[in-house]
């Protein structure tokens, strides 16, 4: 049974013991998901990025959740309209794909997951996407709120053989999305207003990075069995 590594969060958390006090936190949602897929989770707090290659070394595959948004100092770019950055979590993250990379350890990137994998690899974001011409589709037709967020993609490469089909409907709701692609990178799903929502590398290293939240959706079962998969050998 493959040990998977899973990145986490940090918050304040009011507890009988203390008021405030900081813990690391994870969706179940996810550890549930891996432990289906017949794998044993194992969290990654964020700690020193020198010890990220120790870390993905004792492990057989990555997972880099969801969560807050990337310092666009990390991308080149000024801060416009980010928010809910974790400098610790960006250094951690990053230092974990490096050296997954490195050692070509299976990564897969959730959501925000996908965005560090992107930026790692010399990428960029587009900060604020929700409400714009070209990404109606999370948005109401009066676009006061947004919508559902549960929309159609259109799948490429390994995704279309994953499903085994063409289209799929996910639960997509981030606000920021990829610019520029990161080195190695290619684009295996995109939304109907062509945002990217998947990406994949190119070359030995299996990395796959989605926009939408496997780990809330009943039936995907493929992305985490992909990874079980891949770290199994």
């Amino acid at each position: 049974m493959p040990v998977i590594g899973i990145s986490c969060w940090e918050r304040p958390l009011d507890t009988t013991l203390a008021s405030g006090e900081r813990h690391h936190l994870l969706s179940s949602k996810y550890t549930i998901a891996l432990t289906a897929a017949g794998a044993t989770p194992l969290i990654l707090p964020s700690i020193d990025p020198a010890l990220a290659d120790l870390a993905v070394s004792r492990i057989d595959g990555l997972v880099i959740t969801g969560g807050g948004d990337i310092d666009p100092a990390r991308y080149g770019q000024s801060n416009t309209d980010s928010s809910s950055i974790d400098l610790i979590r960006d250094a951690w993250e990053l230092a974990l794909v490096e050296a997954a990379r490195r050692r070509n350890i299976p990564l897969l990137g959730i959501c925000r997951g996908l965005q560090i994998l992107n930026v790692g690899l010399g990428g960029t974001l587009r900060q604020h996407v929700w409400g714009s011409d070209d990404h109606i589709h999370l948005w109401n037709e009066d676009r006061t709120h947004l919508a559902s967020g549960h929309h159609d993609v259109a799948l490429e490469g390994i995704l279309r053989e994953l499903y085994g089909k063409d289209r799929r409907q996910v639960n997509s709701l981030h606000h920021q999305a990829i610019d520029e692609l990161g080195a190695c990178l290619e684009v295996v799903a995109t939304a109907p207003d062509g945002v990217v929502e998947a990406v994949a590398s190119v070359g030995d290293w299996p990395a796959l990075g989605v926009q939408w939240h496997p780990e809330r959706q009943l039936d995907e079962e493929a992305l985490f069995g992909w990874i079980t998969q891949r770290a199994t050998g």
